[in-house]
């Protein structure tokens, strides 16, 4: 199983082939990949910024209909906190990283070099792909 952390999603909203190519191939094998409800509140909030708020509920509609979206619950929560404090990267990451891991993800892509590289040590293969 794989999940695609908020960076995947910015590196697609920009036009990065490797995303683009990453989205069209899931979705012809119809595999479905993991993403936090967390990643759906941060992809509106970058979309709001941009003035984008029309495409808001389209892209996330898309999302929602190829994706598996999990809510943080508590074992999520815990996990996550325990991240944070070890790895010290922001708590929303440490939690969309403890989705990935908790569901059984073996692969987490991302364009976020800075925060979550740091989760391979969770037996995370974390792919960084180019915005």
């Amino acid at each position: 199983m794989v999940a695609f952390d908020t960076g995947f999603f910015v590196a697609f909203m920009r036009g990065s082939k490797e995303a683009m190519a990453l989205w069209r191939w899931i979705k012809e094998e119809r595999i479905k990949p993991v993403v936090s409800t967390l990643t759906i509140g941060e992809i509106m909030y970058i979309l709001y910024r941009e003035n984008r708020n029309e495409d808001a509920n389209g892209i996330v509609e898309k999302i929602l209909h190829v994706a598996k979206v999990m809510p943080v619950d508590i074992t999520i929560a815990r996990k996550g906190a325990e991240i944070k404090y070890l790895q010290k990267i922001p708590y929303i990451d440490s939690l969309i990283g403890a989705t990935a891991i908790l569901n059984g993800c073996v692969k987490l892509y991302t364009s976020d070099r800075k925060h979550m590289s740091i989760l391979k040590n969770y037996g995370l293969e974390v792919v960084t792909l180019h915005e």
